[in-house]
């Protein structure tokens, strides 16, 4: 239960925990729900933008990198993989990701192309 979401009070700082259905009574009397969803909100607001943060600033990197393996020439075994999986083993000892094909990751990276955010 320790990696549970519901437990990852940091994660979901505002649910109301309760041990037993008489506890729960006792909450429920003391709650202010209106405040607690003003603060639920809150914090999904600022976990939103935490996310997309992370996301935006790995998509950078990704292309980056890419535009370096394009001007340099780099090739797998020089530092820079195009491969999701070698990164993902490289970096992380992961599993490689069954969806991950080299098709499915060009047809990715065109997506950028086409939207000019490569090159």
């Amino acid at each position: 239960m320790e990696f549970y979401d519901v437990y990852q009070t940091d994660v979901f700082p505002h649910i109301l925990y309760f041990d037993s259905w008489e506890h729960a009574v006792v909450v429920v009397e003391r709650a202010h729900f209106e405040r607690v969803s003003n603060d639920m909100c809150f914090h999904n607001v600022k976990e939103f933008h935490r996310i997309r943060d992370l996301w935006r600033s790995t998509f950078e990197q990704m292309a980056t990198n890419h535009r370096k393996l394009k001007v340099s020439g780099l090739r797998q075994n020089e530092g820079i993989s195009m491969d999701v999986n070698a990164a993902l083993i490289q970096q992380y000892k992961l599993e490689p990701l069954s969806f991950a094909t080299n098709n499915k990751i060009a047809e990715f990276f065109s997506t950028f192309r086409r939207n000019g955010l490569l090159d």
